[in-house]
């Protein structure tokens, strides 16, 4: 199983994407760029219960988690991004 996506929407918003590859995803950058949120977000959709507000994500009302699983089958979670 791996993951292949994590997407932020929402309805007066442009979606954004990190995409994963299907070994090692590195994701680097300064500080205060977002990193640990990525990593919080991918826990909210896998049901953590919360997910911390950040003024970079206003507007954004979903995520979307895009799995393979080891069948090979895509799957994507929908998940709010408050609860």
């Amino acid at each position: 199983m791996y993951l292949t996506h994590l997407t932020a929407v929402g309805p007066d918003v442009p979606a954004v994407t990190v995409e994963f590859g299907i070994g090692l995803t590195v994701i680097y950058g300064a500080s205060d760029t977002g990193k640990s949120y990525i990593a919080e977000a991918i826990d909210f959709v896998m049901g953590s219960s919360k997910l911390k507000q950040i003024p970079k994500a206003e507007g954004y009302t979903h995520l979307l988690l895009g799995i393979v699983t080891p069948t090979d089958e895509f799957i994507t979670l929908v998940h709010p991004m408050t609860v």
